[in-house]
């Protein structure tokens, strides 16, 4: 599973970014920002499952778009449990293997992730500026900030990485249940695996136990999954289908010509009920 930091200017994203989770995992991610590509990251990881933090990750223009479809085309692979690797041809005529099965903590302001495919696989954590003077934020970001620097101590984060790669067992078994759970929520096991997954390393920092289908599904009813749920009934398909049922089309009636979108043309020709458009107008 992957995650997508967003916010607007000034929400603290990449203060989140570089003081907890780069701090908490440390040399072992692969930290990259801003025009890194995707065969930039491919040759890094090889046949690697290092975690990637990829701050910056904004596309502005044509040209990033193309470069960052690139990386979610590699974020989908990484998702993939078919065993397949991604096969590249060479200069030297020797074919270059790479099986990337890395997590993705991307950050930007806006979120690149457009096709289902994508946004299934991503869950997006957005950040929003608090509310309030700006005395008082200032305030609280600082009381913030001392927690986390008396928390995240040298020792505190060493103990952190040992503790996430002891407990990875655990948390792929805890992983399975709480995706049962969710799909049950959700009514989707693509959307369930997503969510199930963070939800057992989330857990795996509060007990060491595997966790019950009774508690998973207890635990799930203090999460949000509106996201996961209006994700669930949107796909590449629909949109597609809505995109061409409101394309306007230019249609000559009895007195001139008017503009009509396909889906009003479309009921037109079939129940002969839209004002000033005859079926055979509309079929025409």
């Amino acid at each position: 599973p992957h995650v997508w930091i967003s916010g607007p200017s000034g929400a603290g994203k990449s203060w989140t970014v570089d003081h907890l989770v780069k701090r908490l995992l440390g040399n072992l991610a692969l930290s990259v920002q801003s025009t890194t590509t995707e065969a930039g990251l491919r040759q890094m990881l090889g046949h690697d499952a290092r975690p990637v933090v990829f701050d910056e990750a904004d596309a502005d223009g044509q040209r990033d778009d193309a470069r960052m479809a690139n990386v979610l085309g590699l974020i989908r692979q990484a998702s993939s449990e078919t065993g397949g690797s991604i096969l590249k041809g060479s200069a030297d005529g020797i074919a270059r293997t790479y099986r990337i099965r890395s997590c993705f903590a991307m950050s930007s302001i806006n979120v690149s992730a457009y096709q289902a495919a994508d946004r299934n696989r991503i869950t997006i954590l957005e950040m929003k500026v608090p509310e309030g003077g700006q005395a008082g934020r200032d305030a609280a970001f600082a009381a913030l900030c001392a927690r986390v620097a008396g928390t995240l101590t040298d020792e505190f984060v060493d103990g952190f990485r040992g503790r996430c790669v002891r407990m990875i067992p655990a948390i792929r078994r805890n992983a399975q249940v709480f995706a049962v759970a969710a799909s049950g929520k959700i009514g989707s096991r693509r959307l369930g695996d997503q969510v199930g997954t963070l939800l057992a390393g989330a857990y795996s920092l509060l007990s060491d136990e595997p966790v019950g289908p009774g508690q998973a599904a207890e635990l799930l009813e203090d999460q949000d999954l509106s996201q996961q749920k209006a994700l669930r009934d949107d796909n590449d398909e629909a949109n597609l289908l809505g995109h061409v049922l409101q394309a306007a089309l230019r249609v000559t009636v009895a007195h001139g010509a008017v503009e009509r979108d396909v889906s009003t043309l479309l009921r037109a020709a079939q129940y002969a009920d839209v004002q000033e458009i005859s079926p055979r107008d509309a079929i025409e």
